[in-house]
């Protein structure tokens, strides 16, 4: 025995190995019993009407799932037909097949039967009161304005509406058991319809000389549609609109069905300029014409009569633009170029350049009277061109530099 070893902890050899000997024993044994213990409910009839159950309430569970995704989809389809003045009493035939086209294609088998298509807009039948208590309720008060209900149930490929049992006939006594039916509703209120992107109209701000705007959605997109807007600013040859214009800064923003409201910013140069506020993710540049036309958000003709406010375009400034701007080429031994980007001294605006290289355009904007520079990667320094917001005549001058093995390598 050590010091470390108190007495009543004393190990033996043999001790140890008749311990370890009963303790395999003892898991041997309760592993017996484990088995004894699930056969003894096997043949009680316990674990397979347990099981039987879990089985079946999934399935279940998983067609009221569907069923309420078809409902919400067919409402939604019905909704906005509605919405279009497509709901008078004429129309409910149509619809009714709409809902149930709408409903079908989001169950697996394509298949979900229209217990009711209902509601308080036009002229849609009134709801009558749910007498099933198969989930075929919808929750909540039906709302104070318009709206569309659809209350849908369980069809089978066979044309029975009775989801049929896994398991549940092994329950004593249920062997006659031929199934339930699974029951789901949604109802949409006119104030909830989504529109596609093609439909959907707005209402807009703007401010040109602060380069700032806002628009928001008149109604929520639906799920997958998109629409981006874009807010450009331009240095410009005059007060009013001529060319060639250069990108001074730019903003793109998208509304979709989680987003409806959206707000902008982007930096006006302090001399002459353009600012433009348009449907769509371009911003073009340079700018050698009218390019947006209609686009311009607020104009006469579509998409831009989509939003209402004020034309969301301005040209303004009360001096010309003189950016200064120049740019460097310094081939490195390792294969890379390093480009330096300069607005001169005495600059009144930023200079604003597109670096091309292996047929990729990147923008900088380098604060007037400064500099910054760029590395060009060896794999496209080969040829890197490089153009500035310095306009020459009726276009912008490029300056093109190429890689060489500099003599100190």
């Amino acid at each position: 025995m050590t010091a470390e070893q108190p007495a009543g902890n004393q190990i033996h050899p043999e001790t140890a190995e008749f311990a370890m000997a009963s303790e395999t024993v003892r898991k041997q044994r309760d592993r017996g019993t484990v088995t004894a213990f699930v056969g003894v409910l096997i043949g009680l009839g316990v674990l397979l009407p347990v099981t039987a159950l879990v089985v079946d309430v999934g399935s279940i569970y998983v067609e009221s799932q569907e069923l309420t995704s078809g409902a919400d989809a067919a409402a939604m389809a019905v909704a906005r037909e509605c919405l279009a003045g497509n709901c008078a009493t004429a129309d409910v035939p149509s619809q009714l097949t709409r809902a149930k086209l709408n409903a079908g294609a989001n169950a697996k088998d394509g298949r979900t039967s229209i217990t009711e298509l209902c509601g308080s807009w036009d002229g849609l039948p009134a709801c009558s009161t749910p007498t099933r208590n198969n989930l075929s309720t919808c929750i909540g008060d039906e709302p104070a304005g318009n709206y569309v209900e659809v209350r849908v149930h369980t069809e089978m490929g066979n044309g029975s509406t009775l989801l049929p049992p896994a398991l549940a006939r092994t329950f004593v006594g249920n062997e006659t058991y031929d199934g339930t039916t699974v029951g789901g509703c949604a109802r949409v209120a006119a104030d909830d319809v989504c529109v596609t992107a093609d439909e959907a109209t707005y209402t807009h701000t703007f401010n040109g000389p602060a380069g700032e705007a806002s628009i928001t959605a008149d109604r929520a997109l639906c799920p997958t549609e998109k629409q981006p807007f874009t807010l450009v600013s331009y240095t410009a040859p005059s007060s009013y609109f001529t060319v060639p214009q250069y990108i001074y800064d730019y903003e793109t923003k998208t509304i979709d069905a989680d987003t409806r409201s959206l707000t902008f910013k982007v930096d006006v140069p302090g001399c002459y300029n353009q600012v433009d506020f348009v449907f769509g993710s371009q911003a073009v540049n340079p700018l050698y014409g009218i390019v947006y036309g209609d686009k311009k958000v607020g104009s006469s003709g579509a998409p831009g009569n989509r939003s209402v406010g004020p034309p969301a375009w301005y040209n303004g400034g009360t001096r010309a633009c003189d950016p200064r701007p120049a740019a460097t080429f310094t081939a490195q031994c390792d294969g890379t170029m390093k480009v330096k980007l300069t607005s001169g001294s005495g600059a009144n605006v930023d200079a604003v350049f597109t670096v091309t290289a292996g047929g990729k355009s990147t923008i900088y904007r380098v604060p007037k009277g400064s500099s910054k520079t760029i590395t060009i990667s060896a794999s496209v320094a080969d040829s890197v061109a490089v153009q500035d917001n310095e306009p020459e005549g009726s276009t912008f001058s490029t300056v093109t530099g190429q890689w060489s093995k500099p003599t100190k390598c």
